[in-house]
């Protein structure tokens, strides 16, 4: 709230940012393997994992709130990318959310 500039390091220090990289290659090469890491993520389970965040975040812990992040779980685990991500990893291939891959935009 200074508005005052701020080293990467200490950026990482604060906990503004996660990671740091060097130079602009090694930028590309972290991009490309967040890129990887989101094309392998079940779409419909991401978006209802993030939905879940939203729905119980700053609410206070109760049964019911654990009965309703419990039963979303559920499903997510017992759901269609589940049941077919679990068979790619079991025959060593990438499941079909994951058959193109998350490209950087540059």
């Amino acid at each position: 709230c200074t508005a005052e500039n701020v080293s990467a390091p200490l950026a990482k220090q604060m906990g503004l940012v996660t990671d740091i990289v060097d130079d602009e290659m090694d930028f590309t090469k972290y991009v490309e393997s967040v890129c990887d890491k989101v094309t392998l993520c079940a779409p419909l389970a991401a978006a209802r994992s993030k939905r879940l965040v939203q729905n119980v975040s700053a609410r206070p812990l109760t049964l019911r709130l654990l009965s309703y992040a419990g039963g979303e779980l559920e499903d997510v685990r017992l759901g269609e990318e589940a049941v077919k991500g679990m068979a790619a990893v079991q025959i060593k291939t990438r499941p079909y959310w994951a058959e193109q891959k998350i490209k950087p935009l540059y």
